[in-house]
């Protein structure tokens, strides 16, 4: 996955039962892969690649961690 390509995010199975994933699929174009570095409430955490995707009109951030992605259309 890289900046331009087309992605789905689905939210992963962990979060069975809690959220409809029909409901919260999320399409838009890639504008930035980076990493989470977020100290949360002084705990270490592993840190959890983010994707930023552009739906036009609004931006979205997606860690791995909750996120499955699947690439539409890549930017060639």
């Amino acid at each position: 996955m890289k900046i331009g390509d087309l992605v789905k995010a689905i939210p992963l199975a962990k979060w069975d039962g809690c959220i409809n994933p029909e409901g919260n699929t999320h399409i838009g174009v890639v504008t930035r892969v980076g990493v989470d570095t977020l100290d949360v409430i002084g705990k270490k955490r592993d840190p959890d690649k983010i994707v930023l995707l552009n739906f036009g009109d609004d931006d979205g951030i997606f860690r791995s961690s909750d996120w499955k992605f699947e690439v539409i259309s890549e930017n060639r």
